[in-house]
């Protein structure tokens, strides 16, 4: 929102420079949207390549609880394994 007027203002009018910033900012949009399950595909195709897929199961991230004593062990690879 602020390059754009910053460089572009001397060389394009206002109404110009809103229409560059809306047809760019809708490109950007639509690109993402277009590439997300893309990723999400590429990534789950490496996920099963590398047998590896981490979730954080049983932790707290409660700043009260940081130095509570657990001897819990926790299994963070759950890739693959049935409940």
């Amino acid at each position: 929102m602020t390059a754009y007027p910053i460089s572009l203002s001397s060389k394009y009018s206002s109404i110009e420079l809103v229409n560059i910033i809306a047809t760019t900012w809708t490109y950007k949009v639509f690109i993402a949207l277009f590439l997300l399950p893309v990723g999400v595909f590429l990534s789950d195709i490496v996920k099963r390549f590398e047998n590896t897929d981490y979730y954080d199961l049983d932790i707290s991230y409660n700043p009260f609880l940081a130095f509570k004593e657990e001897n819990k062990k926790i299994k963070r690879n759950m890739f693959g394994e049935k409940k």
